[in-house]
C-alpha cells in the first residue's frame, strides 16, 4: 500500500514539475529566468523551489497554496525515504487535520493512518489537476479585492 502511494506521488511529482517548468518557460522572459537561476543553488531548482515560486507567481486561493505546500512537504519526505517508514503518517501531525478535513471520504476506514494514506493519494491527484488548471488558464483565477459598490 505504501509502495503504491510512493510510486503515485513520484509519477505525479514528475508530471507537476514538467507542467510548472513549461509554465516558467512560456511565461517568463529571458531576463526573469536569469534572475531566477541566480537565486537557486547551482542554477538548478528543486521541486520545492519551483512550487514555491509557482505559488508566488500565479494568483491562487490560500487553500490551493496550502495544498501545494503540503504536497511539497510530502515529496521532500519521500526523497528522504520517510514515507516508507511505518510511523511516517504519525510524524506529519501538523498536516493531519488539513489532510483529513480536505481529502478524507466517508467511505474511508476509521483508522487514522488509512485515512491519511487515502487523503495523501487524493491530494496527489488534486495537485496534478490544480497544476494543469493554473498553468493552462491562470488568468481565470485572478482574485479581486473588495469592491466599493458606491464608486464607479
Amino acid at each position: 500500500m505504501i509502495l503504491e502511494l510512493e510510486k503515485k506521488v513520484k509519477e505525479n511529482t514528475f508530471l507537476i514539475e514538467n507542467l510548472i517548468s513549461n509554465y516558467f518557460l512560456n511565461h517568463l522572459s529571458k531576463k526573469d529566468m536569469q534572475t531566477i537561476n541566480g537565486l537557486s543553488a547551482n542554477n538548478k531548482f528543486t521541486f520545492n523551489q519551483k512550487v514555491k515560486l509557482f505559488c508566488d507567481l500565479v494568483t491562487m486561493s490560500n487553500i490551493d497554496q496550502a495544498k501545494f505546500k503540503v504536497y511539497a512537504k510530502i515529496t521532500t519526505d519521500l526523497e528522504n525515504n520517510d514515507l516508507l517508514n511505518p510511523a511516517y503518517f504519525q510524524n506529519i501531525r501538523n498536516y493531519h487535520t488539513f489532510l483529513i478535513n480536505t481529502y478524507s471520504a466517508a467511505s474511508d476506514s476509521n483508522c487514522t493512518q488509512v485515512k491519511l494514506f487515502s487523503a495523501t493519494s487524493r491530494l496527489s491527484n488534486n495537485i496534478v489537476r490544480l497544476t494543469q488548471v493554473y498553468t493552462e488558464k491562470p488568468q481565470i483565477y485572478a482574485q479581486k479585492g473588495p469592491r466599493n459598490i458606491f464608486s464607479r
